[in-house]
């Protein structure tokens, strides 16, 4: 008898017989665990950057909002239309460093409009290894409080 049937032998009451529950099935509910948790492990260097959950939670609601606010088609003069491509350029070079990154960032979003099809079943994959390594002790996890904290000094 292995030890996880000894444990649930010894676990039961006088009144039930182990046999009468059937055999047990090893990860049986495991999809369904998947399918109604979001568990994200962060890499140790970006873990450093935030203290909680709610900060990651904060960052990420940031980066959508501004992602949504790119999406958002914008109302454009004739005359900006017309203008070359140098000229646009020159305008954004003259921009703050903060404002030049947002530009970017919109310009890229807008060139990346198709979802890979398969990034779904690979963030879960990794998701999965990250997991991994954090049960097995190759990985460590850090206070989400952390993590902000080194962010924030990060991007000042």
């Amino acid at each position: 008898m292995n030890k996880a049937s000894r444990r649930a032998t010894e676990d039961l009451r006088s009144e039930y017989k182990r046999s009468d529950f059937g055999t047990l099935v090893r990860g049986k509910y495991a999809h369904r665990v998947i399918e109604a948790t979001n568990v994200v492990v962060l890499d140790p260097k970006v873990a450093k950057a935030f203290p909680n959950d709610r900060a990651v939670n904060k960052a990420l609601r940031g980066l959508l909002r501004d992602r949504k606010s790119s999406a958002r088609p914008t109302t454009r003069s004739t005359r900006t239309r017309r203008e070359p491509a140098r000229g646009l350029e020159s305008k954004a070079l003259k921009l703050s460093r903060r404002d030049r990154a947002r530009l970017a960032q919109r310009l890229l979003s807008s060139l990346d409009q198709e979802a890979d099809a398969d990034a779904e079943q690979l963030w879960l994959e990794e998701a999965e290894r990250r997991l991994g390594q954090l049960k097995s002790g190759e990985a460590v996890g850090i206070a989400a409080e952390k993590v902000i904290k080194k962010a924030r000094s990060a991007l000042r």
